[in-house]
């Protein structure tokens, strides 16, 4: 994917030893012959990665593995690669939703687990290359007692990287601005900062963030600010951004609405707070996938 591939090209820059795990034979001949092309601020450069692996490549066991791949496609995508990853395998999530650690736990109970969130704005303009849409802070921290020493080799490539000892209000923040943003973005057919200049959708993200707001409060999960303002800024900070779930909606692929706005109506209902507004944007999505994907 798109994060995946800006952070490959950072291990390439500093020289750091990286494999990339490519789905398929194909996607690993695509990437020899055509490279790996990452545009930033109007300037291209092409990477040609020399470690690429197919499922049905053989190779060491993975000693750290970086994981940038959609929320629904993570265990399958760990399966495929089962023969190379070992008890003692670093599994690092950098990824949307919520959801997914407690999947990995119960399937690798015995690996060290990290949490990872990416203020970074990446987006495909064709399938080689990746236009970097703006520059952010990514953070990392343990889904247990795991110590900052195993991602070291993270800062060195990237020195916005930080630690966090208790990523998980991060994380939930993160997830807050997601659930604001993605799907907004897929039913108004825009990038992040077009949805500032509509008044349908900014008064649905209101409504949105406000639902959000009540079930941070009864989590007592912390806000530094109003949620709103939050997604604001975000909007324009990444106002030329086309959101991973609009890149998802345009190729037809699945998207990540379970882990996003459909786990926050789960754990409203859970808990028991409506969520209306979240329930209302989830059936209009359902609506325009089955027209547009199977029309």
């Amino acid at each position: 994917g798109s994060i995946g591939s800006l952070w490959a090209s950072r291990f390439i820059d500093k020289q750091v030893s990286v494999e990339l795990l490519l789905r398929d034979e194909k996607k690993v001949a695509q990437l020899k012959t055509k490279g790996l092309t990452i545009r930033h601020n109007g300037e291209s450069k092409t990477y040609h990665p020399e470690l690429l692996y197919a499922p049905s490549h053989t190779g060491p066991a993975i000693t750290h593995l970086l994981i940038t791949t959609k929320a629904h496609q993570t265990l399958p995508a760990l399966q495929t690669f089962a023969q190379r990853l070992s008890p003692s395998t670093h599994l690092i999530l950098l990824q949307n939703g919520m959801g997914v650690a407690n999947e990995i736990k119960q399937r690798y109970p015995s690996n060290p687990l990290f949490l990872g969130i990416t203020t970074d704005g990446a987006y495909r303009s064709d399938p080689d290359t990746v236009v970097f849409a703006g520059e952010g802070e990514s953070w990392f921290g343990p889904a247990n007692n795991e110590k900052p020493e195993a991602l070291s080799t993270l800062k060195t490539v990237h020195p916005a990287s930080q630690w966090e000892a208790n990523i998980y209000p991060r994380i939930w923040q993160k997830f807050a601005i997601n659930c604001a943003i993605n799907a907004l973005t897929v039913l108004y057919q825009c990038k992040n900062g077009a949805l500032l200049h509509n008044q349908d959708a900014r008064l649905q993200l209101t409504e949105i963030c406000i639902e959000i707001e009540a079930l941070f409060h009864k989590k007592n999960i912390p806000l530094p600010e109003p949620l709103l303002e939050m997604a604001l800024r975000v909007a324009e900070k990444t106002a030329d951004n086309v959101s991973s779930m609009l890149q998802d909606f345009r190729a037809k692929r699945p998207l990540e609405l379970a882990y996003l706005n459909g786990h926050l109506c789960k754990e409203a209902a859970r808990i028991g707070i409506k969520a209306p507004a979240n329930l209302a944007l989830i059936k209009k999505i359902d609506t325009l996938i089955a027209s547009s994907y199977h029309p």
